[in-house]
Parts: C-alpha cells; structure tokens; sequence
C-alpha cells in the first residue's frame, strides 16, 4: 500500500554535527540538506551535536545567512554558560539574527539540571528577548526529567519551553507531563521520537494542536518514521497543518 506523506513540512527538532556515543555518529549540515531536498522539507530548526557545540553552531549560523530554510538554536559546553563572554555573544544573536531562536539544552549530556545554577544568566536573557527554550527531557528523570522545564517556565514565564519527546518518549513520562502542562500557556511539546501515538493524541487533546510542534530528531530519529505516524493518525487538515507548518511558522514570526 502506497503511503501519501505530506510535503512541505517544517522540522522543529534536528541534530547536525558529532555526538557523544559508544556508536560512531555524524551528521554533517551538507547530509542534513541532503535530506531537505529529498523530502522537499519547508524549514527547520537546527541545533549542534555534543561534540565541539560552539563550534558546530557557528557553522550552522554561517550557513543559515545563505539558507532561509534554516532556524538555529544556541547550544554551548557547559562552563561557558557563566562566562560574560558567551552571555554577550548569544544576546547579541537574539537580539540581531530573526534566525536565532534561543536555547537547545540536553541536561543527560551537559550533566546538569535546567534549573542548577549555571543556567541562571542564560536563562533571564532568554527571558528577556522572549525567546525559546528546547529541553531535552528523557528517561534519566533525576537529571532531564520534563518537570525540571515547568519549573523553568513558572520561574521564567516569558521564555517559551518546547518539552522534547513530548516530555519522555514513553506514556509513563508524558502523560503527566502533558497534565502538568496545561495550566502554562507558554509550555509546548515536539513529537519527536513519540512511537506511542496515544501520548500525541492526548497532547493534542489537553493542549490543543497549537502547542505541539512535530520532529525528527534526525540522526537519532528517522525522518520518514516520525511522519508516517502522525500524517496516519486521522487528525484533520486543520490539526495536522498546525503540527506540522503554521505552529513552526507562528513561534519564529513571534521571535523574529
């Protein structure tokens, strides 16, 4: 049976660079675009690998002044978020580049918690410019534990927080999460690497379709796999197109 997926689609969650891993794992930003051509994907948000972040990310920024295509998100090493240095750097991004989103934070591998200490600076910038905040939230929930995010959106209610994995990956993690949720306007979810399709339609159903934005995870997730799933669920036009265009549309519009 020939599947009909859609086209035109806007990515919310994409990896590009080298990663920490006991596998070998590249993905270069020229297979990335490899991608965006053969899907004919609209536009994306893209974010460093583990390895070299500072490094990945200013290659990422220099191709995103050629590719209107591309959205970044800031992801630096750890030690660096309390330098003044890096502070000036990254809000003056947010300030001069409509590109630049915010903050891609993965705490299972920077090895602290959204809400220790040294993302104190980081975080009232971003609150400042009204800006966004990915957070990856896992299995480890002692260190990415998606409750660490509404605690960040209670404390800094104008940063808009994108809950990755729609707060887990599996219904025992998302289902509170999403519960958790609902009373703070400016907490979303991606659904990348959601298989349990049952935990994207009660996001949908507590949240609304505007606040769920889909994703690859590419290169940890597949492309056509994370949108066979959500394309086959019966949404309607309308809910789809949200989730997959006008939500993605709509947050750069709001931080440009």
């Amino acid at each position: 049976m020939k599947i009909d997926l859609p086209e035109n689609v806007c990515d919310i969650h994409v990896h590009v660079g080298d990663f920490f891993s006991n596998i070998e794992v590249t993905f270069t930003l020229e297979k990335f675009m490899g991608v965006v051509h053969k899907y004919k994907i609209e536009s994306a948000l893209v974010f460093s690998g583990d390895v070299n972040p500072e490094k990945e990310t200013e290659r990422i920024v220099r191709a995103m002044r050629n590719n209107r295509k591309i959205y970044a998100m800031i992801r630096a090493n750890p030690e660096n978020y309390g330098h003044s240095r890096f502070l000036k750097s990254f809000e003056e991004l947010l300030r001069n580049n409509d590109h630049v989103i915010g903050l891609k934070v993965n705490s299972s591998t920077e090895k602290h918690r959204i809400t220790d200490s040294i993302y104190k600076d980081v975080l009232q910038i971003l609150n400042d410019h009204r800006g966004v905040l990915m957070l990856h939230c896992g299995r480890w929930v002692k260190m990415s534990g998606w409750h660490f995010g509404i605690e960040v959106a209670k404390k800094y209610p104008k940063i808009k927080v994108i809950l990755a994995h729609m707060g887990g990956t599996h219904p025992d993690l998302s289902f509170p999460a999403i519960e958790a949720s609902k009373q703070l306007s400016n907490v979303y979810m991606d659904t990348s690497q959601t298989r349990q399709l049952v935990v994207i339609q009660r996001g949908i159903e507590r949240l609304g379709g505007e606040r769920i934005f889909w994703g690859s995870d590419m290169p940890w997730g597949d492309y056509l796999q994370n949108l066979i799933g959500i394309s086959q669920m019966g949404l309607s036009e309308t809910v789809l197109n949200m989730i997959l265009r006008e939500n993605f549309h709509n947050l750069m519009l709001k931080n440009s």
